[in-house]
């Protein structure tokens, strides 16, 4: 056995601890950790996996989306943004983009919804 490999299987029988892995959504994003404090304290979890993964259906994603915690420098607000890179024209876009917001009005309560936020890029 290597000696890398004795070291972990070392560490691991004497109970030291593993470096922590990384936490991703229901929609396979991996959530920083300070999305996910955010989303606990304003119980957005359910509407955060519920806007990814219409995001993956409405949209031509290139790559992954991803997710960050964003704060108006201003007022301090802070809210959560999903940020992707899409395919397509502008005018598929556009539609898919309406159809992406008559959807989250009607799934997503009020403050909720404001408290997540779309980005798209046109790649």
């Amino acid at each position: 056995m290597s000696s890398a490999v004795t070291d972990i299987a070392d560490r691991r029988d004497s109970g030291a601890r593993s470096l922590p892995q990384p936490v991703t959504h229901g929609a396979g994003v991996e959530l920083p950790p300070d999305v996910r404090a955010f989303c606990a304290a304003h119980r957005l979890d359910r509407y955060l996996e519920a806007s990814l993964e219409r995001v993956r259906q409405n949209f031509q994603i290139v790559g992954s989306a991803c997710v960050t915690l964003e704060q108006d420098g201003d007022s301090g607000e802070k809210w959560v943004s999903v940020q992707a890179s899409v395919l397509g024209s502008t005018q598929d876009i556009l539609a898919a983009r309406k159809l992406y917001t008559v959807w989250w009005v009607e799934h997503t309560p009020w403050p909720e919804r404001e408290l997540i936020r779309l980005a798209l890029d046109a790649a």
